[in-house]
C-alpha cells in the first residue's frame, strides 16, 4: 500500500497516516494496525465499491489469509468509529465494502509527530514484518 504523509479527515475523525493513529477529535483512539492498514485503504477509495478480493490483496498483500480476517477486522472499525461505524463502512452483500464518508486531506499537523514509544513500536512492527517475510522466504526456497 502506497505511503500517505497528509492527514484524512472524515466526519469527527482524522487519520494521522504519518503517526498512524485514529482520532475522534482531539482523543485517539486505539486500533490494531491491519485495522489502521484497513481503514487507510478504504478512506483513499471513498465513495468506491471495493471488492473482498481488491481489500484483501491490498491490505494483506502478499499473504494468505481467510477472508474472516476482513470480516473481524471490518467489525473493529465499525466499532472504534461507532455509533457512525455502520454508516461510514457500507456493506454490499456478497461482494464488498464501500467507505461512504466524504474524505478530505491536509497536510499532516505538527502535533502528529510520532512520540518516542509510538515511533519505536512502528519500527519494531516493521521489523517483525521485515523479518518475518525473510524467514517465509527461506522457507519457500
Amino acid at each position: 500500500m502506497s505511503l500517505i504523509r497528509n492527514d484524512l479527515h472524515f466526519g469527527r475523525f482524522t487519520l494521522e497516516c504519518s503517526a498512524r493513529q485514529l482520532r475522534r477529535g482531539a482523543e485517539p483512539i486505539v486500533i490494531p494496525p491491519k485495522a489502521f492498514d484497513l481503514l487507510l485503504f478504504l478512506a483513499v477509495n471513498p465513495g468506491r465499491p471495493l471488492l473482498k478480493d481488491e481489500i484483501m490483496a491490498a491490505v494483506w498483500e502478499g499473504s494468505i489469509v481467510e477472508e474472516s480476517n476482513l470480516t473481524q477486522n471490518i467489525f473493529l472499525l465499525r466499532k472504534a468509529l461507532a455509533p457512525d461505524g455502520t454508516a461510514i463502512i457500507k456493506t454490499l452483500p456478497g461482494r464488498g465494502y464501500q467507505f461512504s464518508a466524504q474524505v478530505t486531506e491536509a497536510p499532516a499537523s505538527i502535533s502528529a509527530a510520532p512520540s518516542a514509544p509510538l515511533l519505536a513500536a512502528t519500527q519494531t512492527i516493521v521489523q517483525t514484518r521485515v523479518l518475518y517475510e525473510e524467514d517465509t522466504e527461506e522457507r519457500i526456497s
